[in-house]
């Protein structure tokens, strides 16, 4: 296993520059006001590499938390398209997801990015509506506002308390 070790500046920059400063998950960038950060794809606890094809960039919110789980990554047109799902299904799906990660990590705020993330990544998702899987951004984000309507959630500052999930 390779032992981790602090990247440098100069390659952040090539990373940065490489992604054009955007965040690889949810493509907000140094406009938006962001701290970007260098994740490795595979996490060197998993067997993962310094090497410029094992490092890419996460704004601090998508890469908070992650640890060493291996996500996948999540392209605009799959994120954006998905596949169209009842909305009870989405709220199932949602829910089984963010219960499974809050029980895992023990952790009860999350980003609605990380939320997304999450729903949307392999691993986390196995036997739950594999049928319905991957749901769109947008499914995840409607049945996330309709898990707050019925109080299983709160958002705040764009953060989601799913303590009481």
């Amino acid at each position: 296993m390779t032992s981790r070790r602090d990247i440098s500046k100069e390659v952040n920059t090539l990373i940065f520059s490489r992604d054009n400063y955007k965040c690889r998950f949810c493509g907000r960038g140094r406009e938006d006001n962001i701290k970007l950060t260098v994740d490795h794809f595979i996490p060197i606890s998993k067997g993962g590499t310094d090497d410029f094809d094992n490092l890419w960039t996460l704004c601090q919110e998508c890469n908070q938390g992650k640890r060493d789980m291996i996500l996948k990554k999540l392209t605009k047109k799959i994120s954006s398209i998905g596949i169209p799902v009842p909305h009870e299904y989405s709220i199932d799906q949602v829910t089984q997801a963010l219960q499974y990660y809050k029980k895992s990590t023990n952790q009860e705020k999350i980003s609605i990015y990380q939320a997304i993330i999450i729903v949307q990544t392999s691993g986390v998702t196995d036997g739950i509506n594999p049928l319905f899987y991957p749901l769109s951004a947008q499914a995840i984000v409607n049945a996330i506002h309709s898990l707050e309507k019925q109080g299983k959630l709160k958002i705040e500052k764009a953060m989601l308390d799913v303590s009481t999930l």
